[in-house]
């Protein structure tokens, strides 16, 4: 309980924070005070919000990308089926629209819980607590001189709520970024969408004993097709997921999928026939190769 009472000079040495974001954050008192204490006390570049479900993402999401990598190249190999293999993508990529349409509503929810927050309504684990938080708020701003220093409670919890409704909406939207997830973590699902392809067609090729322009020309396509297409796709995805929020039910349904076949399949195989087509030139052609080098690079 003494640290807990010392919450704002622990905060006060501390050079970042890092908010684990979850629906009921900006529900319970205590970690609207925290946050809005280091605010008092920082920039808003030294906080940063994660949200709890971008982990959850993160690992599973590259793993379905990979065993569904594998599975496709099983059912090309063995049968007629590869179709069924664009299916299974079809609906993996949806729900990865979904949950990133989840998220943007989620945004429009964070900026107007905050623009409307009041202390009273906040959830106390323990309600015992509730006046001694009430009692560090009023000696915060009381410190920050929101206040008089003869200020009464109530005064100062009126302008914490003020201080939250001013400052927090902008910090978050600051903190969260533009994009849920950055580039790196967008070159790592490239690595596990079209990585095990790479390697199985450029070690085939070198089975074969294909001329090295020709591998070499193989592992450029695929590793260019896993730094630059598929990290792009999904971030172009990732902006267009988050317009017509307004839409529900079977209409979001109908448009997910649409923009899903058209935005992300269709550039994604027209790109992939015009690199193939350049990589096959590469055999007799070294202007071909130093392209695919060029383009690689860019």
């Amino acid at each position: 309980r003494a640290a807990i009472l010392k919450l704002g000079a622990f905060l006060a040495k501390s050079d970042q924070v890092i908010v684990l974001y979850s629906k009921v954050y900006l529900k319970r008192l205590w970690t609207v005070y925290e946050v809005a204490s280091f605010l008092v006390l920082h920039p808003v570049d030294r906080m940063k919000v994660v949200p709890v479900t971008q982990a959850i993402v993160f690992v599973f999401g590259p793993l379905i990308f990979y065993i569904f990598n594998i599975g496709n190249l099983v059912l090309v190999a063995t049968s007629n089926l590869y179709l069924l293999g664009y299916a299974i993508g079809l609906v993996c990529g949806c729900g990865g629209m979904y949950v990133l349409r989840t998220w943007a509503r989620d945004r429009i929810l964070i900026q107007s819980r905050l623009s409307e927050f009041d202390v009273h309504e906040c959830i106390c684990f323990l309600e015992a607590d509730r006046p001694v938080v009430y009692g560090n708020i009023a000696t915060l701003m009381k410190a920050s001189r929101a206040v008089h220093r003869h200020a009464s409670e109530d005064e100062a919890l009126g302008a914490f709520n003020a201080l939250v409704q001013s400052i927090l909406p902008n910090a978050f939207d600051r903190a969260l970024g533009q994009r849920y997830f950055q580039l790196k973590h967008y070159l790592l699902f490239g690595l596990f969408a079209n990585g095990a392809a790479a390697l199985d067609y450029t070690c085939s090729e070198i089975a074969r004993d294909e001329v090295p322009r020709k591998v070499l020309g193989t592992f450029l396509l695929n590793s260019f097709l896993a730094a630059s297409v598929w990290p792009l796709t999904m971030m172009l995805m990732e902006v267009v997921t988050s317009r017509f929020l307004h839409l529900q039910g079977w209409r979001e349904a109908v448009y997910i999928f649409f923009v899903f076949l058209f935005g992300n399949i269709t550039p994604l195989v027209l790109v992939l026939e015009c690199v193939s087509a350049l990589a096959e030139e590469v055999v007799d052609s070294n202007w071909a190769l130093a392209a695919m080098l060029l383009i690689h690079a860019v």
